[in-house]
């Protein structure tokens, strides 16, 4: 054998390999240093803590994975809290958006913005078909944005009230709008019948059956009846000789 010199905890010092002694002595010293790289090793104090809290950590994590969605955590599988949350924010409620919408487009059309408020009052009555103010209030502002005698102005309001009776069929708000717009055009016929109608579906309309314009409507139109009566009762009488 080459001589080796190895040196244990033992002190055993370098020995040649000639010679009995001498070789046992290696194979003592061999065995000491295999029992000594054998033997554990004292953990330290921080080595311990450091160790704990990987294998806490690794606890929770494998519970948070294991719990799901559900629980509301953190963890794996689980969702984020909701200061970390990415969802996005969800649009209120049709009634909600309608009633904001139809502020703004009020706000628009007293600014004379009157493109953008058309816009904005169809988008109103998309969201709440049902909210009549606004299509009384579209059917008003598009009356108010085309110049005074251009008739186009009453069709562009009658358009709308018809448009808003269409998904609200006798609702007596959008009547009412309907037998004052005709009123101010003149069309006594049509404003009395709308105005009546209006007022039979909801009792807290009659007391607009008592404004002037409309008694001296109703009255007008009385007069002219009965004229017509006596003119063809009176253009019947000569025949009936």
């Amino acid at each position: 054998m080459c001589s080796a010199a190895i040196t244990s905890n033992a002190g055993v010092r370098p020995q040649g390999c000639a010679g009995g002694a001498g070789v046992a002595n290696g194979a003592s010293a061999l065995r000491a240093t295999s029992l000594a790289a054998a033997a554990p090793t004292p953990l330290s104090g921080s080595l311990i803590g450091c160790m704990s809290t990987l294998r806490h950590r690794s606890l929770a994590v494998t519970a948070a994975a294991a719990s799901g969605p559900s629980s509301g955590g953190s963890g794996l599988g689980g969702s984020p809290p909701p200061s970390t949350s990415f969802a996005r924010r969800r649009p209120p409620p049709p009634p909600q958006r309608a009633a904001a919408l139809y502020s703004a487009a009020l706000d628009l059309a007293r600014s004379e913005q009157f493109d953008r408020a058309r816009r904005v009052f169809q988008a109103a009555v998309t969201a709440d078909p049902c909210l009549l103010k606004a299509w009384v209030s579209w059917a008003q502002m598009e009356k108010r944005s085309i110049p005074r005698g251009d008739d186009g102005r009453w069709d562009a309001c009658r358009t709308v009230l018809q448009r808003g009776l269409l998904v609200n069929p006798n609702a007596p708000p959008l009547l009412q709008a309907w037998g004052l717009m005709e009123m101010q055009r003149g069309n006594w016929v049509a404003a009395l019948l709308l105005l009546d109608r209006s007022a039979r579906l909801e009792p807290r309309n009659t007391p607009v059956l008592r404004w002037k314009p409309v008694v001296e409507a109703r009255r007008t139109l009385g007069e002219r009846r009965r004229a017509r009566g006596q003119g063809s009762r009176t253009g019947a009488q000569p025949g009936s000789h």
